[in-house]
């Protein structure tokens, strides 16, 4: 998979990392793997793309968000959708 992918548990914990999701989040999938979100990116808490999470989550709907992504210096337009156990999200 070329895009970063991630799966979370409904408690946000991740549940699935890709590769290019390690670069993204600067942190080795077995930093994340069964942690929460905020314990490991507390950076992310209030970020577009994490409400953009709550906002699938609540209304069970995927969303879109564009923000800026400053650990690699680009815009990053990510893609969040929910599902039964918790929430994916992708971005290219």
């Amino acid at each position: 998979i070329a895009d970063a992918v991630v799966a979370f548990a409904g408690d946000w914990r991740f549940t699935y990392v890709t590769q290019p999701a390690e670069r993204l989040f600067g942190r080795a999938r077995a930093e994340l793997l069964g942690r929460a979100i905020r314990d490991c990116c507390p950076e992310l808490d209030g970020s577009p793309s994490y409400r953009a999470g709550l906002e699938a989550a609540a209304s069970g709907d995927s969303r879109t968000c564009t923000a800026f992504h400053a650990p690699l210096a680009c815009w990053l337009e990510a893609r969040v959708f929910p599902h039964a156990g918790g929430l994916a999200g992708r971005a290219p």
